[in-house]
């Protein structure tokens, strides 16, 4: 009955006005419904997308896709009551939300990761949500708050022996001193991060 609610909507309006029913057909992957329905009028309309164009539509394709598995497993490990891997999947999501440009979901996705790895003892998956954390900050222009993500993730990467973890939290504090125009702590800190790499 639901889908037939909507093609029912969708014979009133013009092909542009149909985009918002495909989104709400699947809402793990809105955007993999919107791509169906666009190929379908392009063929209808016998249009032809540019290349840029098509190269954008897989990419987003991906990133849909990518995004609903990650969910389906995070939902899977939050019923199988395994807070480790909720939160790992968690921090994949926060990464998927930065590279979508989604940083407020990416922020809430860490905050929701870093709540369940908090009280597990293992620090390299909390090491990893913080410095996803961190990176999303950095994205928001929130530049103090990064680096004491960054921080916290460098202690915990050290904490494990995690020689390249720490090293990318060192080059990654080292670019956001250089941003702010503290030059010498940038180089500093790129030294250590080199340092590393021997």
């Amino acid at each position: 009955f639901l889908h037939r609610g909507f093609e029912k909507s969708c014979e009133r309006g013009t092909w542009q006005q149909v985009f918002p029913y495909t989104d709400r057909l699947n809402y793990a992957s809105p955007m993999l419904n919107n791509i169906g329905y666009a190929l379908a009028v392009e063929k209808l309309c016998g249009i032809t997308l540019p290349e840029r164009g098509q190269f954008y539509r897989v990419v987003l394709g991906e990133l849909a896709r990518g995004r609903a598995d990650l969910e389906g497993a995070g939902e899977l490990a939050r019923r199988a009551a395994d807070p480790g891997l909720e939160g790992e999947v968690l921090t994949d999501l926060a990464a998927l939300g930065i590279q979508e440009a989604r940083l407020d979901v990416a922020l809430a996705d860490t905050a929701r990761a870093i709540g369940l790895l908090a009280p597990l003892a293992e620090p390299a998956r909390l090491a990893a949500a913080h410095g996803i954390a961190a990176n999303a900050l950095h994205h928001s222009g929130r530049l103090e708050q990064a680096a004491s993500s960054f921080e916290q993730a460098l202690a915990l990467y050290r904490k494990v022996g995690h020689r390249r973890g720490e090293g990318l939290m060192l080059t990654a504090l080292a670019a956001l001193r250089l941003e702010v125009g503290r030059n010498d702590e940038a180089i500093e800190l790129a030294q250590r991060a080199a340092e590393l790499q021997r």
